[in-house]
């Protein structure tokens, strides 16, 4: 694992991300890690609930056009 783990994950603002110490860098990547996955489930939950208004037969067919899943 290097110095800078934010920077391996994003990348980009390299000039920014290189001034983190490596405790910043780790913090704010489990903040980060931490905000895409409830991100995720509320995508997830909020899609649930807009293919609710569809038939029950019809959802499963509606989520593999839209999402692929």
């Amino acid at each position: 694992m290097s110095q800078n783990p934010l920077l391996d994950e994003l990348k980009q603002p390299q000039a920014v991300l290189e001034k983190l110490t490596p405790e910043e860098s780790l913090l704010l990547l489990g903040l980060l890690r931490k905000a895409t996955v409830t991100q995720r489930k509320n995508l997830d939950r909020a899609t649930d609930e807009a293919l609710k208004v569809l038939p029950r037969i019809i959802r499963p067919a509606a989520r593999k056009i839209l999402f692929g899943r």
